[in-house]
């Protein structure tokens, strides 16, 4: 299994900060479902930073995206 890169890490806090523990589903009837759908979106920004660096040849100069740039471009 890869290691976890500066900006897959930096990514994954501040999605952490802005979305709570990830590994306690709020309450309610739709805790769990929503609890699912953070982890999915979770995994798709940390693929899409690997990904966008082998596309870039592992260039770490621009920095990692922010959560809000990484939501956008899973949008498209």
């Amino acid at each position: 299994m890869p290691r976890t890169n500066s900006s897959q890490f930096q990514l994954l806090v501040e999605f952490m900060a802005r979305n709570g523990d990830l590994s306690k589903p709020t309450e309610g009837p739709q805790g769990r479902a929503t609890n699912i759908r953070r982890w999915s979106e979770l995994g798709e920004m940390l693929y899409m930073v690997t990904a966008r660096q082998q596309r870039d040849g592992g260039n770490l100069e621009a920095g990692p995206p922010s959560v809000a740039s990484s939501t956008a471009e899973m949008d498209r």
